[in-house]
């Protein structure tokens, strides 16, 4: 009898991506649509960084009565800071965690595919309360346009990225039981050396 673990683990599996291609084929593309997002995300923060700020000025009076305007950068010449430095961060780690599935998946190594999976797990899982958070905000607020964006855009969005998490574990799962096969023939196949 199969312990709840693996009855959750074969629950989450499936067998084809997109009823039409294999669960490699799926995860080779979710690999690449995590490293065109990873490029995206560095891309704007470069576009980003390159905005000219505003500078806040002021006029003083000098003691010779003439006025002289400086300028300097205020508190809002920081604005999108911290949001250009979370651009870099989720690019990077989107490059190198899809980097490293790939590499899994290409290769035939399962451990390599582990950190994508982990993480993507983790992500599912804090995105399905915050879109749902949003969207009751939202319509709280009585703003139906926007409320009616993300659930246009984030529950598909969300879909989505739990087809392609479900289709990586699938892989995955597939290569464990690969490997396991490989070394129950070679146990079988190759007898211990006799001793004389």
């Amino acid at each position: 009898m199969k312990c709840s673990g693996e009855k959750l683990l074969s629950a989450c599996l499936v067998d084809r991506f997109c009823c039409c291609c294999s669960v490699r084929t799926g995860t080779i593309i979710s690999a690449w649509l995590g490293i065109l997002a990873g490029a995206s995300f560095l891309g704007l923060s470069a576009l980003a960084q390159n905005i000219p700020r505003e500078a806040d000025a002021w006029v003083t009076v000098d003691d010779d009565g003439d006025s002289v305007t400086r300028t300097y950068l205020g508190p809002h010449a920081y604005e999108g800071l911290h949001l250009r430095v979370m651009a870099i961060v989720s690019g990077c780690s989107s490059l190198l965690l899809s980097g490293l599935l790939l590499a899994g998946v290409l290769t035939r190594r399962r451990m390599l595919m582990l950190p994508s999976i982990a993480i993507s797990a983790v992500q599912i899982v804090l995105s399905l309360p915050s879109c749902l958070t949003v969207i009751v905000l939202l319509a709280a607020n009585l703003q139906f346009t926007l409320c009616a964006i993300v659930l246009v855009v984030g529950v598909p969005s969300l879909a989505l990225d739990i087809h392609l998490w479900r289709c990586v574990l699938s892989h995955y799962v597939e290569l464990r039981e690969k490997a396991k096969e490989k070394t129950i023939e070679t146990i079988i196949i190759e007898p211990p050396p006799a001793y004389a």
